[in-house]
């Protein structure tokens, strides 16, 4: 990595020119309330693997952290988040207490996805008042001057949930999946693109899978939940259909495999 800074050190930018074989690595960075970090994980990098593709993946969360969480930990410098990044070996570097800024300015992020608090996701209000600063601050900080900013749509509780952020859909789930659908859709033009791992947990819960995508209340199931988040992200990133594209998820039939397509 090559780093360019001008004389205050006030602006810096890094170039990526390790040479490898393929194309260089795709770098995502996903700064999120707990879910994101399941949705973008190691499923995830198991299919960029599969199809050739060079992919870095980092996560830093705070649970339940809403967008005005994100944007006053950026304001104030908090150190208050979780920090995963996963290399392709599927090595896991795992560290606490990371600053936003910190991370953000660390790697030469090509993509920064975006999260709002499940409990909140189902309201236009936080987008509206937060979503435009986070993005303001990610791009000021970020060390690529074409970064792409995502927004990454939460899925909604299980139908047997009793978490307290249910009662606000009057414990109705299509009423809270419609609340956040309708709600991303709404911030949609702030960002580069909407990554709708909710859309496709709630399409999966339409099948045999029902409620076995997710464990308790709202954490994805490893072997379905993941599998489907991470089939949607790899659409997002990629390009590609993956409907028709022949990717095969080791381990699983190719009715199975079909399925979760």
């Amino acid at each position: 990595t090559v780093k360019v800074e001008t004389a205050d050190h006030k602006l810096k930018y890094f170039a990526d020119l390790t040479v490898l074989e393929g194309a260089p690595a795709l770098k995502l960075l996903t700064i999120g309330s707990g879910l994101a970090n399941q949705s973008a994980n190691e499923a995830l990098m198991q299919l960029a693997n599969s199809t050739g593709k060079n992919l870095v993946i980092c996560n830093i969360y705070q649970d339940n952290a809403s967008l005005y969480t994100h944007i006053r930990s950026m304001v104030n410098g908090n150190k208050a988040y979780a920090y995963k990044r996963i290399d392709k070996e599927l090595k896991a570097n795992n560290q606490r207490d990371m600053g936003i800024r910190d991370v953000i300015g660390s790697e030469n992020w090509d993509f920064i996805a975006i999260e709002e608090s499940v409990d909140s996701a189902g309201f236009a209000k936080g987008y509206d008042a937060n979503l435009a600063s986070v993005i303001e601050n990610c791009k000021a900080w970020s060390t690529n001057p074409h970064l792409k900013i995502f927004l990454h749509q939460p899925w909604a509780y299980s139908k047997e949930s009793v978490a307290p952020g249910f009662q606000a859909f009057d414990r109705d789930q299509d009423k809270m999946f419609n609340a956040i659908a309708a709600a991303s859709k709404k911030a949609a033009g702030k960002v580069d693109k909407i990554v709708p791992v909710g859309t496709a947990i709630q399409n999966g819960r339409t099948t045999y899978l029902g409620e076995s995508v997710v464990n308790g209340d709202i954490n994805l199931n490893a072997t379905s939940g993941q599998v489907i988040a991470a089939l949607t992200w790899y659409e997002v990133l990629f390009g590609v259909d993956v409907t028709k594209a022949p990717i095969n998820i080791e381990g699983m039939s190719e009715n199975v495999n079909n399925m979760y397509k």
